[in-house]
């Protein structure tokens, strides 16, 4: 797990499994590298790397070696604002899907309780009838679908 810290935490101490990195030079823009570390191929990079005995330990020289690709700031600024969009976009997406769940499970309720106590007559409602879709077809019947859908004219 990767994180950036903005500001200085004052008399903070550090867990022995936590590595604090600071570049010495002002090169890399910090919301860039929270991103930046968070990139499936530099994860990969460090897990092929490390020695896992019971628990992933990732030493200071393994960090020292990671390769950052460092375009100029203002193109770090301009990813990390993109991403910042992208990112607060689907937490608003998420938050809106979460929301409109949690009302149709207390409309689903609220039904299943007027049917129970008999605010509701649903002995006269027609249940239309579905097919069933599989998801997944099965290769076997899609190709012999097609095939059978090739030979008609």
């Amino acid at each position: 797990m990767a994180a950036v810290c903005k500001h200085t935490i004052e008399q903070a101490v550090f867990s022995g499994f936590v590595i604090r990195c600071r570049p010495r030079v002002a090169l890399v823009d910090i919301d860039y590298m929270k991103y930046y570390l968070q990139i499936p191929a530099i994860r990969n990079h460090f897990s092929s790397m490390m020695n896992i005995v019971i628990r992933a330990s990732l030493g200071q020289n393994l960090l020292k070696q990671m390769p950052v690709v460092i375009p100029p700031m203002n193109e770090q600024k301009e990813i990390a604002t993109y991403l910042d969009a992208q990112h607060s976009k689907y937490i608003g997406l998420i938050e809106t899907i979460e929301k409109e769940i949690t009302a149709l499970d207390e409309l689903k309720t609220r039904l299943i309780s007027d049917v129970v106590t008999s605010k509701i007559d649903v002995r006269g409602i027609e249940i239309p009838k579905y097919e069933f879709v599989d998801e997944e077809p099965d290769t076997e019947d899609s190709s012999e679908e097609e095939a059978e859908g090739k030979e008609e004219p």
